[in-house]
C-alpha cells in the first residue's frame, strides 16, 4: 500500500502498538447496549450427531438443486474440518434431527464417508424452524426471511385446508399464495 492509498476498511486498520502481532480482546465500547427486552429461548448446544439422523423438512428446505450439487462438489473435493460450520438442527418426532442449515454442508460430509457430523442443536418446534432456517440464511435480510417463513405457513394451510389450489408451481410467492389462500385464481403462469 503506498502512502496515498487509503485502507479500504477504516474500522479494522487502526492497531494499537501494544497489539501488534497479537491477538486483541473484545470490546463493546462502540456499540450501545440493546433496548430490546431480552428473551433469547432454550440455550443451543453443541453434539456429534450421525448423519443417518439428520432429515431435511421438505416444507421449508428444497430439493439439492444443479447449483446446489455443485456447491456440494465442491465442498466434497475440498473437505476440511477446520473450514466445516456446525450443522444447525432441531430435534424432531423419531429420535431425528431436521436441518435447520447445514444441507450441503452435511451431504458433502457423507459423500466423503462421515458417519457424524458436529451440530448445534437448537429447540425450535416446527413452526418456528422455516424462520429459523430463513433467518440462518446470510443471503438474505430479515423481511425476506418473514416472507419466506410466511411462504411457508400459507402453502401449509393451503395443503391443510383442501384449498382450490392444489396444483401450484414451486415458482409461486406469498401475495400469490396469499390469493390462493383467499379463493382468487392464480395467474395463469402459476398454475401447473
Amino acid at each position: 500500500m503506498s502512502l496515498h492509498s487509503k485502507p479500504r476498511n477504516r474500522a479494522f486498520s487502526f492497531r494499537p502498538l501494544e497489539y501488534e502481532g497479537k491477538y486483541i480482546p473484545l470490546s463493546t465500547q462502540r456499540f450501545s447496549s440493546p433496548v430490546s427486552e431480552f428473551s433469547p429461548g432454550p440455550a443451543p448446544f453443541l453434539e456429534w450427531i450421525e448423519t443417518d439422523r439428520l432429515v431435511v423438512d421438505v416444507t421449508y428446505q428444497r430439493e439439492i438443486g444443479r447449483r446446489g450439487a455443485t456447491n456440494v462438489n465442491q465442498i466434497a473435493e475440498n473437505f476440511d474440518w477446520s473450514k466445516f460450520a456446525p450443522v444447525i438442527v432441531a430435534p424432531v418426532e423419531g429420535g431425528q434431527f431436521a436441518i435447520v442449515d447445514g444441507q450441503h454442508r452435511t451431504t458433502a460430509a457423507i459423500r466423503r464417508g462421515q458417519k457424524e457430523v458436529p451440530c448445534q442443536v437448537v429447540q425450535a418446534d416446527r413452526a418456528k424452524q422455516p424462520a429459523a432456517y430463513a433467518a440462518d440464511d446470510g443471503n438474505i435480510t430479515p423481511s425476506v426471511a418473514e416472507a419466506r417463513a410466511n411462504d411457508v405457513w400459507l402453502r401449509r394451510q393451503i395443503r391443510l385446508s383442501g384449498s382450490a389450489c392444489p396444483n401450484i408451481s414451486g415458482r409461486i410467492g406469498p401475495p400469490n399464495l396469499a390469493l390462493c389462500a383467499s379463493g382468487h385464481p392464480l395467474p395463469r403462469r402459476f398454475r401447473r
